[in-house]
């Protein structure tokens, strides 16, 4: 389609544990909204807005990555989508991918399966702190479609990009070539661990770009999209790391993963030869050689843990590749007046405000609290991004968090979610908590769609003001008196509009039923983790009997207890 006539968007979803049910029900109002507009505009309407948006790319890490590929799979069929006059049907709400995948998981009550025992049996061996074998059922069923009923979607690009974000533990190794350095001995060696596993959707064949072909009506590569999705959510040390087995070539040319790619482009071979270009045909001849010697011919294996560990909001991965699909001037992407695209950030835990009680002392559990809060806070600091965010013409990112009310009170962030609870693990508690985020999901996106995914009135964008006749902005006009950039035809009537429902909140009896699963799991664990340091399994059976069971049973129940009082999610 013409510049003239389309918006391209993005869909970045951040990490969130099991708040993946509330980014689930953003995404499902929003694939909503997209589907009845393009129905209103076959009608003639002059009332409807005549632009197209297109989604180019859809990507995320841990929570986030996996949604993205469930989206991507639900897209192949048609999606009975839960408007408020089926939130009780539950045999409708079953059939939709993104519920089914998020709210129902394999059990209501999830922390007896998480807690069981049988996979450190299986294994012989502790492979995680809860047992992850239900999240393959899981993806099994969130990949698999019905290749009889293909489905359409004209906001959907035919080669729309995937992207989730890995943390490769094994790692990109790199050679760096000082001046001066002779050899490869004397140059530093250093490893990328940032990993993505990038898809382009529809599409059977490889294009040598780096981009892995992925159909899910035909099959092709759906083993590798459910390894990453698995990946991709892996929680470190609390959920299983998983192996993700690709073609080598493809990680070569993946420009996010191979950064040469970029080098190569900058200093390419037509130029003089120098010491630049000396050192990359090096760095080239030195990865391929590394690799070759870790893996075979073909294929490149490499073990992953959760994506959001190193880039839980990969918005400027995602910001990159819509830039290069559109051929947009940067510059231009960052006035509303020229933009042609956008990018929709789905975060379920943005930053909360700062500590202002941080805790100065230097107790050891405190200084490693405080460090992997310092790290996830440096890997979150972007300087050219709080440039971007000064410019008031700047609509080249928007974002979506959690926002409800309770009386008089708006609260926003974690503490507006129930999965929000003990660090984003709470919705495995109950599945009221993961119902109730879902349709909170579902009732932000129709108001952020109405309010603030917008653009301002007076812009001279093409794509807007000759697509928005009178009646339309009359119609679509916001509170705040932008143009919405995703017109949705259920404003104004109130028997569409989404409520949130009531708080959930659980019996202390629930809790205390944990106990003998959490002293059994910690049992297993301790004892086989002391197996690798030779500890005299008799006294160690005293001891644990006698004290460091009971211990550490109630310090868990306590800290659960705990965090659900303070989110005001128990009785």
């Amino acid at each position: 389609m013409s510049d003239q006539k389309t918006f391209h968007l993005g869909l970045c979803m951040a990490g969130a544990v099991s708040a993946g049910a509330y980014t689930a029900g953003v995404i499902d109002y929003l694939i909503e909204t997209l589907e009845r507009w393009e129905e209103a505009k076959k009608t003639g309407d002059p009332s409807i807005p005549s632009h197209q948006v297109v989604i180019e790319v859809i990507g995320g890490a841990s929570a986030g990555g996996m949604t993205s590929i469930i989206a991507g799979a639900a897209m192949q069929n048609p999606i009975g989508h839960i408007t408020p006059d089926k939130r009780n049907d539950e045999a409708f709400k079953n059939n939709n991918k993104l519920y089914d995948s998020w709210v129902n998981l394999a059990a209501d009550d999830m922390l007896p399966l998480m807690l069981k025992n049988d996979d450190i049996k299986k294994n012989n061996k502790v492979i995680s702190l809860f047992n992850s074998d239900f999240i393959k059922g899981i993806a099994d069923k969130a990949v698999t479609v019905n290749p009889n009923t293909p489905y359409s979607r004209p906001y959907l690009s035919d080669d729309a990009d995937i992207l989730v974000t890995l943390t490769n533990l094994q790692g990109i190794p790199y050679s760096l070539g000082f001046l001066g350095g002779v050899s490869k001995l004397d140059q530093y060696k250093t490893s990328s661990h940032r990993d993505f596993g990038h898809f382009v959707l529809n599409k059977t064949t490889y294009n040598n770009d780096g981009r892995i072909p992925l159909s899910f009506l035909n099959n092709i590569n759906l083993d590798i999209a459910k390894s990453c999705a698995m990946a991709t959510g892996a929680f470190p040390i609390g959920l299983s790391a998983r192996e993700i087995i690709r073609d080598k070539q493809q990680v070569f040319d993946n420009r996010f993963i191979n950064l040469l790619n970029e080098m190569e482009k900058k200093y390419n071979t037509n130029v003089p030869k120098s010491i630049v270009t000396d050192n990359l045909i090096a760095q080239k001849s030195f990865l391929h050689e590394i690799i070759d010697k870790l893996q075979n011919q073909n294929t490149y294996t490499t073990l992953n843990v959760d994506g959001g560990m190193l880039n839980n909001e990969p918005f400027e991965i995602i910001r990159d590749v819509i830039i290069d699909k559109t051929k947009e001037d940067r510059e231009a992407n960052n006035n509303y007046d020229t933009c042609r695209s956008s990018i929709l950030m789905i975060d379920p835990f943005p930053c909360e405000d700062p500590d202002v009680e941080f805790d100065t002392s230097i107790g050891i559990m405190n200084v490693i609290k405080q460090t992997f809060k310092t790290m996830r806070g440096q890997l979150l600091f972007k300087p050219q991004d709080i440039e971007k965010a000064m410019n008031p013409k700047n609509i080249s990112r928007f974002l979506i968090v959690p926002e409800r009310e309770n009386g008089t009170d708006d609260i926003s962030g974690s503490m507006a979610i129930a999965c929000g609870s003990f660090e984003g693990f709470g919705g495995f508690f109950d599945k009221s908590f993961r119902v109730h985020d879902y349709f909170l999901g579902r009732r932000n996106c129709q108001y952020f769609l109405q309010e603030w995914l917008t653009i301002p009135a007076d812009t001279t964008n093409p794509i807007f003001t000759e697509n928005y006749s009178a009646e339309a902005k009359n119609r679509f006009l916001s509170k705040r008196g932008s143009l919405a950039i995703i017109p949705d035809t259920n404003k104004g009537n109130p028997n569409m509009e989404e409520t949130a429902l009531i708080w959930p909140q659980i019996e202390a009896s629930k809790v205390e039923s944990w106990r003998k699963l959490f002293r059994e799991r910690i049992k297993e664990l301790t004892f086989r983790l002391a197996d690798l340091k030779g500890i005299d399994k008799f006294l160690l059976n005293i001891g644990y009997g006698l004290l460091i069971g009971r211990k550490a049973t109630d310090a868990v129940i306590n800290m659960i207890t705990n965090d659900l009082k303070k989110h005001h999610l128990i009785k």
